[in-house]
């Protein structure tokens, strides 16, 4: 393990030089100079998990910003911190237990409570490889950008090759180390800075990735044994002669047709095939009121309600969302889009479809209906059209409500 650690040390230098001559960050939100970092206090960089690559990058960055270094140590009357600390994460061992890991800020809450007037700054630091590439299309830039799957050392190499033209870097405000002592001691001091940065942190990746995707089977088989859909199936079954086990099986059947099927992918390719697009057909676009919707996002469901004078409209929003770090929405579509070859890819990129009315169809809108409340309560951002559809003369329609009942 010691030789392990002295040979990654050595390698720390020309592994540094390849992250500062090869990675471009497409986005660093805020803008450091407006991070309110206090001179005179010591700053420790926390990042949500170990990975080296992040590490390297965070300290070109602090250089190249005029940042306090996130590489070497700070002094704290003699006692020396690493600059950047990492959350622990369990890993999994085939060959034995794993034991409890501990957060990396007791010896310096210990340091705190025996120095009153002493403080130390952590300042969170997210960081996204590949979420917009800037070459938009390729096979290995995609597998290669960040998701919610757990990612190994090889797929992050992978992803630092592939993606390190277009890296989105995230910092937290600074927060006040000692604000987090607690009565009870360093241990739960620990323990409780740790739970507020993972809050942080998830907050953040739910912003720029919008909550987990991988389970939309499951989202569908949920909505349709849940108790609403049973007791509608529970009263259709005697009036139709069905049998509950056909209706659950038509409850499934409408889950499909109506679910998207957001995908990462599909998202990063849309993103270049409409970046293409609007330089083709515009000047420029012009956005205001993102950093209103930026404040909003980590804490909050939004829902969007665009006017639909085309549908360049809907196309636009989501490329702006993506494009400034973002989850674009799941859309409200008709169902008369889920055609071939358009249906699938609009799926893929957030549209669940629609049917235009629900009228004597008790069991496809109890399905609509619990779909829709499980999108909102797992927190995806969703849009829907005000308007009711789609202007035929461009000019902007009076809202018909009832059409979202």
């Amino acid at each position: 393990m010691a030789l392990a650690q002295t040979l990654l040390t050595l390698l720390h230098a020309p592994l540094k030089g390849i992250i500062k001559a090869w990675v471009e960050t497409r986005l660093i939100e805020p803008d450091p100079s407006d991070l309110g970092i206090d001179p005179g206090l010591p700053t420790l960089y926390v990042l949500p998990h170990p990975a080296l690559s992040d590490a390297l990058l965070l300290d070109v960055l602090c250089k190249r910003h005029g940042l306090p270094p996130a590489r070497g140590s700070i002094d704290l009357d003699g006692i020396e911190l690493p600059a950047s600390v990492a959350l622990p994460t369990r890993q999994r061992r085939l060959w034995r237990r794993t034991r409890a890991l501990e957060a990396p800020f007791r010896q310096a809450l210990e340091h705190l409570a025996t120095h009153p007037q002493a403080d130390i700054q952590l300042i969170p630091v997210s960081v996204f490889w590949g979420r917009a590439p800037g070459k938009r299309f390729g096979f290995w830039r995609l597998l290669a950008a960040d998701s919610w799957q757990l990612t190994g050392r090889l797929r992050r190499a992978l992803s630092v090759l592939v993606n390190g033209k277009s890296v989105e870097v995230h910092f937290g405000a600074p927060l006040r180390l000692r604000d987090l002592l607690d009565k009870r001691g360093p241990a739960v001091a620990n323990r409780k800075s740790a739970r507020l940065l993972r809050i942080h942190f998830r907050r953040m990746r739910t912003r720029v990735l919008g909550p987990d995707l991988s389970h939309r089977r499951t989202l569908i088989e949920g909505v349709a044994a849940s108790p609403e859909v049973r007791r509608v199936i529970g009263e259709l079954a005697p009036a139709e002669k069905r049998s509950p086990e056909r209706l659950q099986r038509r409850a499934l059947r409408y889950g499909r047709e109506i679910a998207s099927n957001m995908t990462y992918p599909v998202l990063r390719f849309m993103d270049g095939l409409l970046r293409r697009l609007w330089n083709r057909l515009y000047d420029g676009v012009e956005v205001r009121g993102l950093e209103r919707v930026k404040a909003l996002a980590g804490d909050h469901t939004l829902v969007y309600v665009p006017c639909h004078r085309s549908h360049i409209d809907y196309l636009l929003l989501s490329y702006v969302l993506y494009r400034d770090g973002l989850m674009p929405p799941h859309i409200a579509a008709g169902r008369n889009l889920d055609m071939p070859l358009i249906g699938p890819l609009l799926r893929r990129g957030g549209a669940f479809f629609m049917r235009r009315s629900f009228r004597d169809k008790p069991l496809y809108a109890a399905v609509f209906n619990e779909y829709l409340h499980r999108l909102l309560e797992r927190g995806h951002p969703l849009e829907y059209f005000i308007e009711g559809g789609r202007s035929r003369s461009g000019r902007m329609l009076a809202p018909a409500p009832a059409c979202c009942r």
